[in-house]
């Protein structure tokens, strides 16, 4: 710490920065991660669907990779569970039973089990679609701009410890 009073020292120092500032870039890398999860879940509409999945209720969150390398260290952040549907539009569709099968004309070609909504047997459903609320790259954008704010403070931590 302080002033150097030898090129030794300076050297010592030198080498000492330059390990610290490597596993920083890690840490660094590792706390963007945190970050960007934090930032995914603050941007997601809602947390959990109903009516999706098997069970009907669905959790919607995010996750992220540790950075496993220390001289190139990267991280993983993804949205999980079916965030796609709320994120993405949908067109109008036909929705049919298993192994249903619906042509152009809207004629049944083949079907094995129909579909059952509050109590009403049918062999297909139309789905009107849905709009889309976009939202995930605005999120990117937002958890890139803090990410590299992240990595470049644990740096200067880092670099603040041995001068």
């Amino acid at each position: 710490m302080g002033t150097s009073s030898s090129a030794a020292q300076l050297a010592s120092k030198l080498g000492r920065a330059a390990r610290g500032i490597e596993g920083a870039t890690r840490d660094g890398v590792r706390e963007a991660g945190i970050v960007s999860k934090a930032i995914f879940v603050e941007s997601l509409p809602t947390r959990s669907m109903s009516g999706a999945g098997r069970r009907g209720g669905v959790k919607l969150g995010a996750t992220f990779r540790n950075p496993s390398s220390k001289t190139n260290p990267t991280t993983i952040v993804k949205y999980t569970g079916p965030v796609h549907l709320l994120n993405n539009a949908t067109k109008r569709h036909v929705i049919g039973g298993r192994g249903l099968r619906v042509a152009k004309s809207g004629r049944k070609l083949s079907g094995k089990k129909a579909l059952a909504f509050n109590g009403v047997v049918r062999g297909s459903v139309n789905h009107p679609g849905t709009k889309g609320q976009k939202f995930a790259g605005a999120a990117i954008r937002k958890a890139a701009a803090a990410s590299a704010a992240q990595v470049r403070m644990a740096e200067v931590r880092a670099l603040r410890r041995v001068f």
